[in-house]
């Protein structure tokens, strides 16, 4: 309850209280209580009599008895609540008269304000839940996304491993080819060599001149001019070097 609803009630019983205080003497509470409890003997004492309902209204000091005590009660217990359905009447009449004075209009307008503000607060209850479920759903597909993002950058991550590996494996195989061409390159050099080496003994047979002739031979031969000597020197001098 709210606030004033609180205060509202307290205000109530308060008055309520305060009425039956004036109403109702202590003494009427104490034959109350007296009469209560003397009818509840009775009923203790014809039950553990085993008394049945026949016999104990056939019992005229008893069914006297009864009857008096029900008719004090029910005097007291009707006193009590006029006390209080009157307290509870002039009540609500004092808290009528603090209301605005105001007419069958205004209070008609003011009945559909109290309806509109109601269905506004119903309607901003039912937002609620539903922005409520909407934030539900949003966290739910979030943790999915997060999910599928997470699971795809894995993917990106064995793709980029996978290209790493095929482009070492290229890169190896690149590598061994270069290195086979190497070889083939090495056998053509090789070959390009004996075939200069067999061109050099050529020029040397051409030219007449021993393979085995010295150098000093050469310098000293007449016929030949200076370029050719040390072409010749030359031939002879890679020639050497080659056959070591």
């Amino acid at each position: 309850m709210k606030n004033n609803e609180i205060d509202y009630f307290d205000r109530l019983l308060n008055n309520v209280s305060d009425n039956l205080k004036k109403s109702i003497k202590i003494e009427e509470v104490d034959n109350f209580k007296n009469n209560l409890e003397k009818f509840n003997e009775l009923k203790v004492y014809a039950k553990y009599n085993y008394m049945n309902y026949d016999e104990f209204r056939a019992n005229n000091d008893t069914r006297n008895l009864v009857t008096e005590l029900v008719k004090k009660i029910q005097k007291y217990d009707k006193k009590v609540k006029k006390v209080i359905n009157e307290s509870y009447e002039s009540f609500i009449e004092k808290e009528f008269q603090k209301l605005p004075k105001m007419s069958d209009v205004e209070w008609k307008k003011k009945g559909e304000e109290n309806y509109i503000n109601l269905i506004n607060d119903i309607n901003e209850e039912i937002e609620l839940i539903n922005i409520s479920k909407k934030k539900l759903m949003e966290i739910k597909y979030q943790k999915m996304v997060e999910k599928y993002e997470k699971t795809l950058k894995e993917k990106e991550i064995l793709i980029k491993d996978k290209e790493t590996a095929d482009k070492d494996k290229e890169t190896a195989d690149k590598d061994k080819e270069a290195k086979v061409k190497d070889k083939e390159t090495e056998a053509k050099e090789k070959e390009i060599l004996i075939k200069k080496n067999k061109n050099y003994k050529e020029k040397l047979s051409t030219l007449k001149v021993d393979k085995e002739r010295s150098i000093e031979d050469i310098k000293k031969n007449k016929n030949l001019s200076k370029e050719q000597k040390e072409e010749v020197i030359n031939i002879i001098k890679r020639v050497k070097k080659d056959e070591r």
